[in-house]
C-alpha cells in the first residue's frame, strides 16, 4: 500500500502520477490547479481518496488501463 497523507500538491500538468500495480490511498490531501489531472492511474490499481479536496485540475482523477477507483 503506498499512502499519501497531508499533502499539497498544485500547479503542475499532473498532480500525482501512478504506473503499475499498486493499492493507493490519498488521505487528507489538496490537490489542485494541476493542467491535465489531479491523479492519473496507469496500470492496474486500487486508488481510495479519503478527506482529500481535489479542485481546478484539468480532470479530477485521469485512467489508464485497469484499475478501480472509490471515494470515501
Amino acid at each position: 500500500m503506498v499512502t499519501l497523507r497531508n499533502l499539497v500538491i498544485r500547479n503542475f500538468n499532473q498532480g500525482v502520477g501512478t504506473f503499475g500495480f499498486n493499492n493507493i490511498l490519498v488521505d487528507n490531501c489538496r490537490i489542485e490547479n494541476n493542467r491535465q489531472a489531479g491523479i492519473t492511474i496507469t496500470g492496474q490499481h486500487k486508488l481510495v481518496v479519503a478527506k482529500s479536496v481535489l479542485q481546478g485540475n484539468g480532470r479530477r482523477i485521469r485512467r489508464w488501463g485497469y484499475e478501480h477507483a472509490k471515494s470515501r
